[in-house]
């Protein structure tokens, strides 16, 4: 089963398009902060470009439930994606309502603790990144991927942080996810897309062959 890709943090119609083209299966749209941040009518603009074998991801940080739901409705998106301090209660409201994707940074092996629990509150998938100081995602910086060693869980594994063309196999190799997650892997600057990298980061994936026994969806 081939492993799935995630592009992050689009801002312009150009490169959902050129992201389309390569067959890219999902698109994630921030709603939350930081420089690829955009409003939820933008979001909703970028959405109608996504093609229908693709899945759109509204990305929301320590947000209200209602607004998480109503933001997403708007905007189009059939996947949340959260990445703030979520508890697994809040979690598994929300699941029980429409598919989420819960985002932990890691750091520690205690870190890597916490995924049951949320696992266990319905998530359609966990998304674990590099734990940094002054950002919640995005920030291009790489983590011990040798604390996932041998761990597997009930539900899909999405893989970011420090993702770039020349790295993903390596990181496919260590951890094998389901999907990896990129953002400023795949970038000029923050919000812009490189089709050059976004094209040599999904062959590099695509032709990676190992297994993969959990499906994405």
């Amino acid at each position: 089963m081939r492993v799935h890709v995630k592009i992050c943090g689009f801002t312009r119609e150009q490169d959902v398009r050129d992201a389309a083209a390569l067959a890219v299966d999902l698109f994630g749209f921030n709603l939350a902060l930081g420089p690829r941040r955009i409003s939820v009518a933008r979001a909703a603009h970028l959405r109608r470009q996504v093609p229908l074998f693709a899945r759109s991801v509204a990305l929301f940080v320590d947000a209200q439930a209602n607004r998480v739901l109503s933001d997403a409705a708007a905007c189009g998106c059939d996947v949340v994606q959260l990445h703030g301090a979520e508890r697994p209660d809040d979690v598994a409201f929300l699941a029980r309502r429409m598919p989420v994707i819960k985002a932990l940074r890691v750091r520690s092996a205690e870190d890597v603790q916490a995924v049951q629990d949320y696992v266990d509150a319905g998530v359609q998938a966990v998304l674990l990144d590099a734990w940094t100081p002054h950002a919640v995602g995005g920030s291009g910086a790489s983590w011990d991927y040798g604390l996932l060693t041998q761990r597997r869980w009930s539900c899909p594994l999405i893989l970011a942080g420090g993702l770039r063309p020349e790295t993903v196999r390596a990181a496919i190799d260590t951890v094998r996810p389901q999907a990896v997650d990129v953002a400023s892997g795949v970038e000029s600057a923050p919000g812009i897309k490189d089709c050059a990298l976004m094209r040599r980061l999904c062959a590099a994936v695509e032709t990676h062959s190992g297994e993969n026994p959990c499906p994405m969806w």
